[in-house]
């Protein structure tokens, strides 16, 4: 264990010109696909063209997504928390 770590960071010992600290994955690599695909997904608010760019390139791979592929982004407010903006009168009823 640690045989990748140089420093605390990690280095690819397969693709040792990686820079320390990156990971590098395959569009063409089967069990990296769906991760990525995810990636695309979340940085998708940060750089649009990126993640359309991702997309594409796995779907040229020949990477077919699934419907638990979609991300759903987590709210900014979680009512379990306790703090919904929302006040309780303007919640659903089960009534």
């Amino acid at each position: 264990m640690g045989a990748h770590l140089v420093d605390g960071e990690f280095q690819s010992d397969k693709y040792p010109t990686c820079p320390r600290g990156k990971v590098p994955l395959s569009v063409k690599d089967p069990t990296a696909q769906d991760l990525l695909w995810k990636y695309a997904q979340r940085r998708r608010v940060v750089d649009e063209e990126f993640s359309s760019d991702l997309e594409q390139a796995l779907l040229g791979a020949g990477y077919l997504p699934q419907p638990e592929d979609r991300y759903t982004p987590i709210p900014w407010h979680h009512p379990v928390r306790g703090d919904d903006p929302a006040p309780d009168s303007h919640r659903p009823t089960d009534e």
